[in-house]
Formats: C-alpha cells, sequence, structure tokens
C-alpha cells in the first residue's frame, strides 16, 4: 500500500525536470471558454444532491504560477471536452508523521491551486479539495493527539480560507491514516475548521479489504464525526482477467455493501485507480512494484464496475485519481496506473458521467 503512496511523488520527480524543459515558456495558453462557474453541489430534479463524477488532479509540486497556469489550461481543458466532465478534485501534499502536519518541499501553494480553481471555475466546474499525507495508509500514530491536531490545523489554515474565498464545493481534510481516524481530536479539529471554512469538510478513510476499518471495513467506530464522509476504494478481488463486466459489477456491490446504506448515502469514493495489467484485481493499490502484463480492459471494467455499484448504492460521487498537473494527459509519460489517452478506460469514465442524465 505505502508503494502506491511512493509512487505518486518519486515517479512524477523523474519527469518534472524533462516537461520544465519542454514546456518552458513557450507552450502557447490556451483560452478558456467564459461560463458562468457552478459554486455549489449538483441537484437532481427531486432536490437531492447528485451523483458527483470527477477526476483528480494532482498538483504534486509548488509550480511557478506560469507553469501552474500553463498546466492547468492544458489538463481542465482536456478533463472537460475528453471526458465530458463537470467536477474536478484538486488534490496536494502536506507533509505529516508522527510529530505533526507542515507544508513540504512538495506542496502546491495557494497561488497555484487558486489558479487552478479559477480556470475549473471558467469551464463551469465544481471543485473540491483534497489533502494526501506523505507516508503509506496508516503511517501516522501521533503520541500526543492535541499537538498534532494543532499542527494539522496550522497547515490546512491557509487552505481552509482559500477553499472559503474560492467557493469550493468540499474540503477533504485527510487521507488514508486509520491510526487517527478515531482521535476525540477531531471533533475540535471540525469545529474550528467550519469557523473558517464554511463549506463540505470530510475526510477519505482507506478502503481496503472488509475488516480493514473505515467506511468499508464494517467497524464504524474509526469514522471522523464529518457530516459526510470520503474512502479511497481499493479492494482485492479474487477474479481472473478474463472475468466478465457482470462479475466485476457483482463483486463491487457486495464490496460496497460491508457498510450500512445510512453510511453508503453519506460517503463519496474520492480515490479510485487500478494498474491496466493482468493480475491487477488482486492488487489494485500496487501502482509502483507491479509486473503484469498490458491489458487495458482491466481497467475499464474496474472503473465501470465502481461506478455501477456506488449508483447502485446511492453514494454520493466517485473520483477517478490521478491525472497528475504536469503531465500532459492528450500525450501522457507511460504508466500502467494511468488513464488518459486509453480509450477503453476515457470511455468508461464518460459513461458514468452519462449514466445519471
Amino acid at each position: 500500500m505505502r508503494d502506491r503512496t511512493i509512487v505518486r511523488i518519486t515517479l512524477r520527480l523523474a519527469v518534472t525536470t524533462l516537461v520544465v524543459i519542454l514546456i518552458g515558456g513557450c507552450v502557447a495558453h490556451t483560452v478558456a471558454p467564459q461560463i458562468s462557474p457552478s459554486l455549489s453541489s449538483p441537484r437532481s430534479s427531486n432536490g437531492q444532491t447528485a451523483f458527483t463524477v470527477g477526476v483528480g488532479l494532482y498538483a504534486i509540486h509548488d509550480y511557478p504560477l506560469t507553469q501552474a497556469r500553463t498546466f492547468g489550461r492544458r489538463d481542465i481543458a482536456w478533463i472537460a471536452r475528453s471526458l465530458g466532465l463537470r467536477a474536478v478534485q484538486i488534490d496536494f501534499n502536506l507533509s505529516a508523521d508522527d510529530q505533526g502536519v507542515r507544508p513540504g518541499f512538495n506542496t502546491a501553494s495557494t497561488a497555484d491551486i487558486a489558479e487552478l480553481t479559477d480556470i475549473a471555475h471558467s469551464y463551469g466546474m465544481q471543485v473540491s479539495y483534497r489533502v494526501l499525507f506523505t507516508g503509506g495508509p496508516g503511517s501516522i500514530h501521533p503520541a500526543e493527539a492535541g499537538a498534532w491536531f494543532a499542527t494539522l490545523y496550522s497547515a490546512e489554515l491557509p487552505y481552509l480560507e482559500l477553499a472559503q474565498r474560492e467557493h469550493a464545493a468540499e474540503f477533504v481534510v485527510g487521507t488514508e491514516q486509520g491510526a487517527v481516524e478515531d482521535s476525540r481530536g477531531w471533533g475540535r479539529f471540525y469545529a474550528t475548521a467550519s469557523d473558517v471554512y464554511h463549506g463540505v469538510l470530510s475526510y477519505a478513510s482507506w478502503g481496503g479489504a472488509p475488516g480493514s476499518g473505515g467506511v468499508f471495513g464494517g467497524d464504524l467506530s474509526g469514522l471522523t464525526p464529518a457530516s459526510l464522509y470520503g474512502v479511497t476504494a481499493y479492494p482485492s478481488v479474487s477474479l481472473p482477467p478474463s472475468a466478465s463486466q457482470q462479475q466485476l459489477d457483482t463483486i463491487w456491490e457486495a464490496f460496497l455493501g460491508h457498510a450500512p446504506a445510512s453510511v453508503l448515502r453519506r460517503t463519496a469514493i474520492d480515490e479510485i485507480g487500478i494498474p491496466a495489467a493482468d493480475g491487477a484485481y488482486a492488487r489494485p493499490w500496487d501502482w509502483g512494484a507491479f509486473t503484469g502484463s498490458f491489458a487495458d480492459l482491466i481497467q475499464a471494467r474496474w472503473f465501470t464496475a465502481a461506478c455501477t455499484a456506488a449508483r447502485v448504492q446511492h453514494m454520493r460521487g466517485i473520483w477517478f485519481f490521478p491525472i497528475y498537473l504536469d503531465d500532459d494527459p492528450a500525450h501522457p509519460y507511460p504508466g500502467l496506473a494511468k488513464f488518459e489517452s486509453r480509450p477503453s478506460s476515457e470511455r468508461a469514465i464518460r459513461a458514468c458521467v452519462g449514466a445519471g442524465t
């Protein structure tokens, strides 16, 4: 599980220098259409919050503002036009360990995120923010919870203020740290954070096998006291590469069914991804060390099954992850977990959007 987090950061570091050299200041700026932004969660015809289908745009560095603008215009245009999406989740890193949370060398600035938000709003997109903690799932075990939450609030305060100014639809305050999810410190943190940001506050717990805790684990004692929940969904599935779409749909519906319906209705899949390779059903989180042979239908069928099951279970949304900000989605660098410019996977995402219309 830790390999997936390492891949998020180190794999991008290997190509960043090349990307900067190739793009520099010579890329022509794409002018986004001026569309009135949609700043609130979409509503269905009966007035309930609609099922949101979006993509995670991962800002993995503190970029010069001109680069963030260039990358953002290119990537968000592609997201809107090629995938037909109306929602984007801007993901960024904070450095976290047992002692506390702080900005790190790979933390995007508020200026970068504000620029990306404005570009997405110009396309009429709903925008959410999500904080990724460096390290693997469950790697943080604070010795003193009160002090740890104080550093979390201090690190996130500029971004909470930005979310309020930019009318972000949701702020996911942390990801995949089961060791702190049942802490009593969350109550005070949410109360204080909600004084700054008046939108939706949530947390994305790790979603692995049943019994692992969190939303999909069956043990709900670790849920944070947020009004809405999130999860990163990586169930291990014992199916061969030849498994049918119906088999995958059934497996996913059973997996989601480990959580009560009342919880699922308040839960979004904040992150879903899988290598497009044979054997990936058993280890969908294994993006770094995976050695299976390429099979694009593995990824496409996984996306379709997750979307279908999430809709059947009346969840509040799904976010496909990731598109790296500094990687051109029309010509992405090679990677088994990439879904950009992979026709079958793109069709699955577009179908997920269209399934609710």
